[in-house]
């Protein structure tokens, strides 16, 4: 490679000496690199005319082909490590987890890692899914499920559904709740479109219960609200909104049992980026004091 810039050197300077301080080295060094180069490929590039050294066709074409990997290093050169690596860390999450959950990680992160900043989306699930796999995203955090040949799922969180009720409701001495006990009681659910409501539909057909749905919600921090404001009792993954005790409203364990993964997600095709790794790692080694869910190693 070294022979070559000497080549492009005096190709351009057409000066032994001129090319040599463009180099930081000695003209007779220029001179037998020159010749050597010559000697190698058995063909002149240069002839001497009024005291300068004239590139010949061959030098030239040699100097055209070297030409694009030339301009690739004198980029990478150019290029901005230390730019790159403050580009925001780009994390998207559904609301619940974001606001009971992810915000004090993050915080606690940042922290731990003065250089780093975040960009934190909040949104759907299958918006989740969906800015990861189109690569608008480094890493997502759901509990929903998804089989994607574009996206790779990496569980960190086990829970199982809980009932929610007002406490002081006349079910809220109770152990746990099945299905069966909802028979007639004012209920919230979820979106038609969300995963849960068809589970739960089904279980309750499946126990013959028929809850009174009252109203139905996209979040589960809306359906906390809406069982301590009196709507009706809810049933729904306890983690993380358990992190943070609502006065006023009380859990019990739900059956049948209905599990639930909370997964770091990333795309499939490659590594996961070195600051999407260490927040998922960050995120796992968090003492959490939850009796309603369990780390997942």
């Amino acid at each position: 490679m070294r022979d070559l810039e000497v080549l492009r050197a005096l190709v351009v300077a057409r000066k032994m000496t001129a090319a040599a301080t463009q180099l930081g080295i000695s003209q007779p060094a220029v001179s037998r690199t020159i010749a050597l180069l010559e000697e190698r490929s058995g063909r002149q590039l240069f002839r001497r005319e009024g005291g300068r050294l004239v590139p010949t066709a061959d030098a030239l074409a040699l100097f055209a082909e070297t030409t694009p990997v030339f301009d690739a290093l004198s980029k990478l050169d150019r290029f901005s490590w230390n730019a790159q690596s403050h580009e925001p860390l780009r994390v998207v999450a559904p609301a619940t987890i974001a606001h009971h959950f992810l915000q004090r990680v993050i915080a606690g992160y940042l922290a731990a890692q003065p250089e780093e900043t975040v960009s934190l989306e909040i949104t759907t699930s299958p918006d989740v899914f969906a800015a990861v796999a189109d690569r608008k995203a480094d890493i997502g955090i759901s509990d929903s499920y998804i089989s994607h040949p574009a996206l790779l799922r990496e569980p960190f969180r086990r829970s199982f559904a809980v009932c929610a009720l007002p406490a002081g409701h006349r079910l809220a001495d109770r152990p746990h709740i099945q299905a069966s006990d909802l028979d007639g009681e004012n209920f919230v659910s979820f979106a038609r479109r969300l995963t849960i409501r068809a589970t739960l539909d089904r279980i309750f057909a499946e126990a013959g219960a028929r809850p009174k749905v009252r109203c139905e919600t996209a979040t589960v921090v809306s359906a906390v609200e809406m069982v301590r404001s009196g709507v009706g009792l809810s049933v729904f993954n306890p983690f993380p909104v358990a992190l943070r005790p609502d006065i006023g409203v009380v859990f019990r364990p739900f059956l049948p049992r209905v599990a639930y993964e909370t997964a770091f997600i990333f795309a499939a095709e490659g590594p996961a980026s070195p600051a999407a790794r260490r927040l998922a790692d960050f995120t796992r080694s968090q003492p959490i004091e939850d009796i309603y869910s369990a780390a997942i190693a």
